[in-house]
């Protein structure tokens, strides 16, 4: 008999406060060096852009003010697992990203493990770090139910939430609609993929 598992994990109140704030102002003190989405690659190959599909802008190289937060991923992927319900693999790596989705983007539905160098990747995670109350409508995560179905689930934007989610998975990003356009209002996040 097949074991249902769910299909993504939520934990609110990741970071503490001062952590998260702190993220923020560093990304933020970035934006000039977020460059247009790509698809189909990794930091090593960062594939094509694709704005039929994949409309954002992205910071490949976060930088070391993000450890404590990697740390605390790594930390919590044993209870991701756990509740998931899926094998848990060796951690090679956690590769991570940032991600602005400003007024009228989206991810259309896809996977995370595609492409060649992507196949390594088995479990992903989306954490929102965006100012409360958001200053953006949209941009919810929905992931299918299953790899099979194609029921979704619909995660909202919410500071401080992390979402984990297996890679393999049908996913997307709803259109976002940020009446600013400014990158201090748009939907912020931090995604990243554990690698086996």
């Amino acid at each position: 008999m097949a074991v249902q598992t769910a299909n993504h994990v939520v934990m609110d109140s990741f970071l503490p406060s001062g952590e998260l704030t702190a993220l923020r102002g560093h990304l933020g003190g970035h934006a000039s060096h977020f460059e247009a989405s790509r698809i189909g690659g990794d930091r090593s190959d960062p594939g094509r852009v694709a704005p039929d599909v994949r409309r954002s802008r992205v910071l490949y190289r976060v930088g070391e003010e993000a450890d404590g937060f990697l740390s605390k991923v790594r930390a919590s992927v044993p209870t991701a697992v756990a509740r998931l319900g899926i094998r848990p693999l060796p951690i090679a790596t956690i590769q991570l990203q940032a991600t602005a989705t400003n007024d009228g983007e989206f991810f259309r539905p896809h996977t995370d493990n595609r492409h060649p160098q992507t196949m390594r990747r088995w479990l992903a995670f989306t954490f929102f770090l965006h100012h409360e109350p958001p200053r953006f409508s949209g941009g919810e995560l929905r992931i299918a139910a299953t790899e099979a179905d194609g029921g979704w689930s619909t995660i909202t934007p919410t500071a401080n939430r992390i979402v984990f989610f297996p890679t393999g998975i049908l996913h997307e990003i709803a259109v976002v609609r940020c009446p600013s356009g400014a990158f201090e209002d748009c939907r912020l996040t931090l995604n990243g993929w554990v690698t086996r």
